[in-house]
């Protein structure tokens, strides 16, 4: 009984740690993918912004995009390519984005 119960055991206790643990992992990188996204996104929308190539304080991927500022961007997790009507603000000297 004891050769069943113990590898048992042990079997039920690596799984219970490892699952949670390698939910936490994948959730994690694609939170870092989705930043870094994003981040690139910022970083060239702030440029247009103090280049004065992005009039107002709206814009748009595609506009970004037109103005050789970004290259298309793809969601890291879905693959799709982000919508290109998506919305960038620049307000106070931050970047707001509203990525579809």
């Amino acid at each position: 009984m004891n050769r069943i119960l113990i590898p048992g055991t042990i079997i039920i206790i690596i799984i219970m740690i490892g699952i949670p643990t390698f939910i936490n992992i994948k959730k994690d990188h694609e939170n870092k993918l989705i930043r870094v996204t994003q981040g690139r996104i910022k970083e060239a929308a702030k440029k247009c912004f103090l280049d004065n190539k992005c009039e107002g304080t709206e814009t748009t991927l595609q506009a970004l995009y037109d103005l050789k500022y970004l290259d298309k961007q793809v969601n890291p997790i879905t693959k799709k390519y982000y919508n290109e009507s998506s919305v960038i603000k620049y307000e106070n000297k931050k970047i707001i984005l509203d990525l579809n």
